[in-house]
């Protein structure tokens, strides 16, 4: 864990603003005996599991946005992002989340894209970062084990209870070219599924960027 991060990073090596004493930024390594094609959705898994925490938390309106994001009445929340390190004798995920907890006190965060965080939703909100923090660890953990044992039961089911963008218009760029289509859901292996005139077609999130909701729903 850090207290601050200097050079906070997100998707796409975009900027994660982490000003000092304010929220949670977390790191945890998760050895790998073999890669495994499950856990190429992991971080959807990983969002699932800190949207169930963050609602027995007191947390009301919480949603996921496509591939990394938590966000609360459309404004960014969280997120998380995975690397995989691999050496001659190891294999490691190593899982990052940033969570907004009280940045709200912070009067000099400047950040273009909206956000929110846990004070705002919840006024009275009493957990502390460790506490907190210990928390997203226990279901990290528990996400994991279960992954590795097949015990997660169906993606596209759970994933559709927090979807922010389901039946939604959105604007994205695929192969530097920038089209449009209507959200579908998800698959189980984590692709996102794309009405594109009429057409379903299915993207990784490493063949996507720069979601833009458009906001019409169909």
């Amino acid at each position: 864990m850090a207290e601050e991060q200097t050079q906070g990073r997100g998707r796409y090596g975009h900027q994660w603003v982490s000003p000092p004493a304010a929220n949670l930024y977390l790191s945890m390594s998760w050895p790998l005996q073999t890669w495994k094609e499950e856990y190429k959705p992991l971080s959807l898994w990983l969002l699932i599991a800190v949207a169930d925490l963050l609602e027995k938390k007191g947390c009301n309106n919480v949603q996921l946005k496509w591939p990394n994001d938590i966000c609360v009445n459309n404004k960014k929340l969280a997120g998380i992002l995975i690397e995989r390190k691999v050496s001659q004798t190891r294999s490691t995920l190593v899982i990052g989340l940033g969570l907004n907890v009280a940045m709200s006190l912070n009067e000099n965060v400047r950040i273009e894209t909206p956000w929110i965080d846990l004070l705002s939703i919840k006024s009275d909100w009493q957990l502390t970062r460790n506490e907190l923090a210990a928390s997203v660890i226990s279901v990290f953990k528990t996400t994991l084990l279960k992954l590795e044992e097949n015990r997660l039961g169906t993606l596209d089911s759970k994933w559709r209870q927090y979807d922010m963008l389901l039946n939604k218009r959105i604007e994205f760029l695929n192969k530097e070219k920038i089209s449009m289509g209507y959200v579908r859901g998800i698959d189980g292996l984590g692709r996102i599924i794309l009405d594109i005139s009429g057409k379903l077609e299915h993207f990784y999130s490493a063949h996507i960027s720069e979601i833009k909701l458009i906001g019409t729903t169909l």
